[in-house]
């Protein structure tokens, strides 16, 4: 396991964040806790895609699979983790 140094730097951390928004979780606890460091992190890095897969008939609809997934910092698409989005909440939720 690969240990990683906790960033106590505010500026560091707002700008290890603009790059990749999962460097929040070597901040320090008081960091992670300032709303501003919060927000720059999350503001554009939620991205929800759905994907559904269904026949059209006549009158009606049918839905044969659907899938949730997370678009990360560079576009990739991760099966949704409801673990994340748990822990980001209450981040946020702290915060506020």
């Amino acid at each position: 396991m690969t240990d990683y140094k906790i960033i106590t730097d505010r500026e560091e951390i707002l700008k290890a964040i603009k790059y990749n928004p999962d460097k929040l979780a070597i901040a320090s606890e008081t960091l992670r806790d300032d709303r501003e460091v919060v927000f720059n992190a999350v503001k554009d890095t939620i991205k929800i895609r759905f994907k559904i897969e269904a026949v059209i008939y006549e009158n009606s609809l049918e839905i044969q699979d659907q899938s949730t997934y997370y678009l990360d910092s560079e576009g990739n698409e991760n099966p949704l983790n409801y673990t994340n989005f748990l822990e980001l909440f209450q981040m946020l939720d702290n915060s506020i």
